[in-house]
């Protein structure tokens, strides 16, 4: 009599991972050729300029003599900053935007317009409690400057 030969199943199932898996792989790089990336824009010379100019109005801001001081103070409940290299007689414009990373509908942009010591108070009594940043973005005698700060309040 004939003996059945007893069929091995494990050598099947690896091959059928194998061919499983390299299928996966070919169907994903597939995918993945069909997407158009664009890595670069069009201006991208002139968005870098724009960029380079960001960069050296916060490195200006950030002069010993120019570095604003933004500390909030426990006692009046108000954030002030103190702009130390600010001249009475130079035309100062400028802009403090206020945001709050974990809720964008309670940002806001108050003006600049610090005193004669170059001090300005924010009253933050009815705001939120938590993470803060201020964006501060002003130009005395037309030269720009930007720095940002984290605080809580």
């Amino acid at each position: 009599m004939s003996e059945k030969k007893k069929i091995e199943w494990w050598p099947i199932g690896i091959v059928m991972a194998m061919l499983t898996f390299m299928g996966g792989v070919l169907f994903a790089v597939g995918i993945m050729m069909k997407n158009d990336v664009a890595l670069t824009s069009d201006d991208y010379y002139a968005k870098e300029i724009a960029y380079q100019s960001e960069i050296d109005k916060s490195s200006r801001a950030l002069a010993e003599d120019r570095k604003p001081v933004v500390q909030m103070s426990t006692v009046t409940d108000a954030l002030e900053i103190k702009f130390p290299g600010r001249k009475n007689s130079s035309i100062f414009t400028g802009k403090a935007t206020f945001f709050r990373p974990s809720d964008a509908h309670k940002d806001f942009k108050v003006d600049l317009n610090p005193d004669s010591s170059g001090l300005q108070r924010f009253a933050l009594g009815g705001r939120d409690a938590g993470l803060w940043v201020v964006q501060l973005e002003w130009e005395e005698d037309n030269t720009p400057y930007y720095h940002e700060q984290q605080f809580t309040h």
